[in-house]
């Protein structure tokens, strides 16, 4: 097991940890031997309270995992010195160059000819490189500029359902 995987496996334990912990306090707290007066005052200010922690929890999720999503703002590229051309068609995707140059920007210009698609570019182990929408009929199209550091064959797969054949509309992009 290596350091990554030790640390999953320590982060999930201490998880299942705690949420065994919550689901005792709230089991324990909901038991109807205690009957009584409802503080209704109470049970507003600790709503209250756990209001703030899940937005707290949410707020620190949001701002550990925003810098593992590919934005194109993100990359800082403008224009591609490499033009790649993508057509999403029912069940195929067409790329023309399918060869880049790696470290050199590509600019993709992605369209469909028939209905919606997401061009999704994946790296050797199943990591998402980037993913853009591919609009449907209406002519237009979307072009995304990416720098590829990794030379390797990346996967193409389109993250939209298409049709009946949609789970075999792949493809491969060559990085050299």
């Amino acid at each position: 097991m290596n350091d990554t995987q030790l640390i999953i496996a320590i982060a999930y334990g201490a998880v299942t940890v705690v949420s065994l912990a919550i689901f005792w306090i709230v089991a324990r707290s909901t038991r109807t031997a205690r009957r009584g007066a409802v503080d209704a005052d109470a049970l507003a200010e600790r709503e209250k309270t756990w209001s703030y922690l899940v937005i707290a929890f949410l707020v620190i999720l949001l701002g550990v995992t925003i810098t593992a999503v590919p934005y194109p703002w993100a990359k800082g590229d403008t224009r591609g010195e490499q033009l790649v051309r993508v057509d999403g068609q029912q069940f195929a995707w067409v790329i023309r160059p399918n060869v880049v140059r790696a470290n050199t920007s590509v600019e993709f210009h992605i369209r469909s000819k028939d209905v919606q698609h997401n061009f999704a570019l994946y790296r050797g182990n199943h990591r998402l490189e980037f993913q853009v929408q591919a609009p449907a009929r209406d002519g237009g199209e979307q072009v995304y500029v990416h720098t590829f550091k990794t030379p390797g064959v990346y996967k193409v797969y389109c993250l939209e359902y298409c049709g009946l054949g949609h789970a075999d509309m792949l493809s491969r992009l060559t990085v050299r």
